[in-house]
């Protein structure tokens, strides 16, 4: 009997578990508040506050909430509110729903846009996330902060997709991000490194290094579908890709729409 190479070889776990990924647990939090991610493709949050905890949020985020929630309005300053608006494709402002009562009360967060939620457990990740643009939702916890940095060089700026500037996320508790079709998580190890497609970047933890890559030849540049440049990213930390992104999405609703 013929034997097969052994990258074709059957094992006791999947293709996907040899190549590093995992999908993207959604377990309820161990913390002190309590959430449960509810539905299939376009999900929404589900929150229990309990006395003096907030959740922040997105503008236009809140679903549905119980009557004696207070909601608020900031901007975090003048200066990073133009910051994130202005340089990475966010809202100026940010919504807090704070239970000010004394009993348990419950609010219901939805994404911008039809897409799955992505938890991001900060206190495992002390140096905190980096963020593609409209990746934003959520976050439950204490001393949280969306944020925004200049991008590490002009290509990644400009090659990878990301903008001259890019939302940063830290803080403890834990935070909510936008991602749709399959998500995948990958840790990488010190010097690991990986290459992904532009759009398929959700979050990478601020200890990766983030850099770009040709796409082969010239040929592939103008026939492979990937355009010039691929993400490389290397490790240590955590990464988060999906299969639908932001511009791909808006891309398939065009093409949807006008036919």
């Amino acid at each position: 009997m013929a034997t097969l190479p052994a990258q074709f070889s059957m094992s006791s776990s999947s293709p996907l578990a040899q190549s590093g990924y995992q999908p993207v647990a959604l377990e309820n939090s161990a913390g002190a508040a309590e959430w449960q991610v509810v539905g299939e493709e376009s999900q929404i949050l589900a929150a229990l506050l309990r006395p003096g905890q907030s959740i922040m949020t997105e503008p236009g985020g809140m679903l549905s909430t119980s009557s004696a929630i207070e909601p608020d309005l900031d901007m975090g300053g003048v200066g990073l509110a133009c910051q994130r608006s202005c340089c990475a494709g966010e809202s100026c402002c940010r919504t807090h729903f704070r239970n000010g009562t004394q009993g348990v009360l419950h609010l219901t967060v939805s994404p911008a846009w039809p897409a799955k939620i992505v938890p991001l457990h900060m206190d495992l990740h002390p140096e905190g996330f980096f963020l593609s643009r409209g990746a934003c939702m959520a976050g439950i916890g204490s001393n949280q902060e969306f944020g925004v940095t200049l991008a590490p060089s002009c290509m990644v700026a400009f090659c990878a997709c990301q903008g001259p500037c890019i939302t940063t996320f830290k803080g403890s508790g834990d935070a909510f991000i936008n991602a749709s079709g399959t998500v995948l998580q990958r840790r990488l190890k010190e010097g690991e490194t990986v290459v992904v497609d532009t759009d398929a970047l959700v979050a990478w933890e601020k200890t990766v290094k983030i850099s770009v890559k040709t796409v082969g030849s010239c040929a592939m540049w103008c026939f492979g579908g990937s355009g010039m440049f691929n993400t490389e990213l290397t490790g240590p930390g955590l990464i988060v890709i999906n299969t639908m992104g932001l511009n791909r999405a808006r891309t398939a609703y065009r093409k949807a729409i006008t036919g």
